[in-house]
């Protein structure tokens, strides 16, 4: 026998606007946007309201959230239709970023899990969707101990070539995994000198 969950509705409202739309939610904070005169995006943590603006903006639309990002999409004409820059906003830092399209007249970001967002776009030829992937950056560290050269590689999450070169023009593989791991040459002792770089497949 299938058991049905029961829901309760709380009514969302942010104090003063004439509507208030919930669109995303991740944990306890909810984002969504409200309409003040101008439209205004807004993080809701279950006490407060937290408006959220684009600077030179005149309408913000925040829809998704996952953890501390939240992308949605801006105006800068306040006029209905006025056409969109997708962007994304971290709460830790409070910086906002624009997504930028090639071609798109238009453009909207609607839902984000983790690195991923996924959104629309218009074009003189057609409308369509997106899926953006953030490539991480490499992060190295490197020891050396025992006659062995180690190097840590963490960041991103994309496979990984660590490269080895004597002069720093010539390069050639020399390990290949994805991170976060650590490479050990252990023929550093046999080089008088030897050169490493890393570089994450795209």
């Amino acid at each position: 026998m299938n058991v049905q969950a029961q829901y309760t509705y709380t009514a969302l409202s942010v104090p003063g606007a004439s509507s208030t739309a919930a669109y995303g939610i991740s944990g306890t904070n909810i984002s969504g946007f409200y309409e003040s005169g101008y439209y205004y995006g807004f993080v809701y943590n279950g006490r407060t309201y937290t408006t959220l603006s684009v600077p030179g903006a005149d309408d913000t639309y925040a829809e998704g959230i996952s953890g501390n990002t939240i992308v949605g999409a801006y105006a800068t004409s306040g006029s209905i239709g006025a056409p969109t820059q997708a962007f994304l906003y971290n709460t830790n830092s409070g910086n906002y970023t624009t997504l930028s399209i090639q071609g798109a007249t238009t453009s909207f970001a609607y839902g984000v899990s983790g690195n991923s967002i996924v959104g629309g776009y218009d074009t003189s030829t057609g409308d369509y969707g997106f899926l953006a992937t953030a490539v991480l950056p490499l992060n190295l560290m490197s020891a050396v101990g025992g006659g062995q050269f180690h190097l840590i590689v963490s960041g991103s999450t994309s496979s990984t070539i660590v490269q080895a070169s004597t002069n720093m023009l010539s390069w050639v593989p020399v390990y290949t995994n994805t991170p976060p791991f650590t490479f050990t040459d252990t023929t550093m002792t046999l080089l008088p000198c030897r050169f490493y770089r890393a570089l994450a497949s795209q």
